[in-house]
């Protein structure tokens, strides 16, 4: 039985989407649901037919828009990912062949956590340049889970970076 109380939907926090984005697809998925049918319940002609019984969100439309959405911020993921670990390799490779780095080098930390932090910037912003699917609201989930997901990657790269710095 459909209950017509706008109550059972809310906005989504943003720590837990991130978290569930990384960890729990479809938990993640339905919450984004949920919050899509939030979204569309803050107009007042719509939350007023749901609440009298005449409207009804197609969930299952809703579901697939908002599956598709967090499948393209993924994919936007793996390869700025990629297109990183490409522009590491190509630098790995110039320091190799010029003889700045050598398989026989001794173990040096501060260069590691240099590569490391510089790494996550790097795919950080790559990513964050990217653009994702924008909405007339910007209140879409995913595009509220993007800004906080660069977060995720660039704050220990930046961190690391920094630590290298001071060693």
């Amino acid at each position: 039985m459909q209950t017509h109380d706008p109550v059972l939907y809310r906005r989504a926090t943003l720590p837990k989407a991130t978290t569930l984005f990384l960890v729990a697809p479809e938990r993640y998925l339905d919450l984004a649901v949920n919050h899509s049918v939030w979204i569309n319940l803050k107009a007042p002609d719509l939350r007023a037919d749901f609440e009298k019984g005449v409207y009804t969100p197609n969930v299952e439309e809703i579901r697939e828009s908002q599956r598709q959405r967090a499948k393209d911020l993924r994919s936007r993921l793996r390869v700025t990912l990629f297109i990183t670990a490409l522009a590491a390799a190509i630098a790995s490779t110039i320091a190799y062949a010029i003889g700045s780095i050598g398989f026989e080098s001794d173990f040096n930390l501060r260069k590691i956590f240099a590569s490391t932090g510089t790494f996550l910037i790097g795919w950080a912003t790559l990513f964050e340049l990217g653009t994702g699917l924008v909405t007339w609201s910007g209140e879409t989930l995913s595009e509220l889970v993007h800004p906080k997901l660069f977060q995720v990657i660039f704050v220990p790269g930046l961190s690391s970076l920094f630590f290298s710095i001071i060693m």
